[in-house]
């Protein structure tokens, strides 16, 4: 993995184009369904693991919804590897197209599908603790910078979870609760660094400088192997029409 030379994040794609997206097929399939004409429909608030969002839900049949899943949230903590702790700053975006099934047409479903995930870390952390010599000497007169970075899972993830709690059954006003999991596979690391230390003066300093990077990225890699599988806990607030 070739370092970055810079800390800024690159954007990902849009959540925007994803929603239109899921509306549109979300419309397009319930439009040729026998509930269509019920013109069963809901929509609602949701909290959880993955932060505040939106449930948009469409009635296909007793047993069958199909429904848009999203939301975001961000918060801080710190990682830490055998050389640098990080501070982290990690936001949680997802937009899942789900198939709600509902075996006895009642509360009880069972639910899979797959979406956009746009789960993001951001890392910083002092470029002192990096590098092969003690640099408090130099460190006296300005800081000598940062490694920055970022981490990221597969963009594309599936989806599966259990739940109770039904749309259309039992008022307009419903509450449902689910849990379970999707996978984004080994988050990728890309670190680089801010300093304002003349590496390209200094004889075999670029290449120095790049094998440290490369290591760090790898021992950052090996810290989050346990964040490819991320919970979903969730509770939220619908309304039918």
């Amino acid at each position: 993995m070739r370092p970055r030379r810079s800390g800024a994040c690159e954007p990902r794609g849009g959540l925007r184009p994803v929603l239109v997206a899921a509306l549109l097929l979300a419309a397009f399939v319930v439009s040729g369904s026998p509930a269509a004409a019920q013109g069963s429909f809901a929509a609602g608030v949701r909290a959880g693991t993955a932060g505040l969002g939106v449930d948009l839900v469409a009635r296909a049949s007793d047993h069958v919804d199909f429904r848009l899943a999203a939301g975001s949230v961000s918060f801080d903590g710190t990682i830490s590897t055998s050389e640098l702790d990080y501070d982290a700053e990690a936001e949680v975006s997802t937009a899942l197209l789900l198939l709600d099934w509902y075996p006895g047409a009642g509360a009880f479903r069972l639910s899979a599908g797959a979406g956009w995930n746009g789960t993001e870390v951001e890392v910083t952390a002092p470029l002192e603790r990096l590098l092969p010599f003690d640099p408090d000497p130099l460190a006296l007169f300005a800081p000598l910078g940062s490694a920055v970075g970022t981490a990221q899972g597969d963009e594309l993830v599936p989806v599966v979870l259990l739940g109770w709690g039904n749309p259309f059954r039992g008022g307009r006003w419903n509450l449902s609760f689910e849990i379970g999991a999707f996978y984004q596979g080994q988050p990728e690391v890309e670190l680089g660094v801010r300093t304002t230390l003349p590496v390209d003066q200094i004889p075999g300093g670029p290449e120095l400088l790049a094998t440290l990077i490369e290591e760090e990225e790898r021992e950052l890699e090996r810290e989050l192997e346990d964040y490819t599988v991320l919970p979903v806990v969730s509770l939220s607030l619908t309304y039918s029409f």
